[in-house]
């Protein structure tokens, strides 16, 4: 386990990502999209929980259907690899461009490298 250091207070924290899965399941099953979209990178990394590439997916669509320009961007990302879902090069293009439209820099970055296959 990892300590945390808060700047602010000089507080010092130890890292637990099953509680962090914990709280975050809670704000998201009420519907704040940050929550969800936290969720979602859980579920994809396997932090705090079993990696689970299909309800990473899930979370992520829950937050993009919100507007959430960095879960937009995961789900964009997840249908152009085709990971969590299956693979649509159409679909990662609306996300990722929703994405951009709010000035998301990493869904310009994959957009750009999947317009000129660079």
């Amino acid at each position: 386990r990892k300590l945390l250091n808060n700047i602010e207070t000089n507080a010092v924290f130890e890292k637990d990502e099953n509680k962090a899965v914990e709280w975050y399941l809670k704000a998201a099953e009420q519907g704040y999209a940050s929550a969800q979209n936290n969720l979602g990178i859980c579920y994809k990394n396997g932090e705090g929980v079993e990696k689970d590439e299909s309800k990473a997916v899930e979370w992520f669509c829950k937050a993009a259907e919100q507007g959430h320009d960095k879960a937009q961007c995961s789900l964009g990302c997840c249908y152009l690899t085709g990971k969590g879902v299956t693979k649509d090069e159409f679909e990662a293009a609306i996300w990722l461009c929703k994405a951009a439209e709010q000035g998301n820099l990493k869904a310009k970055e994959v957009l750009n490298r999947f317009i000129y296959k660079t």
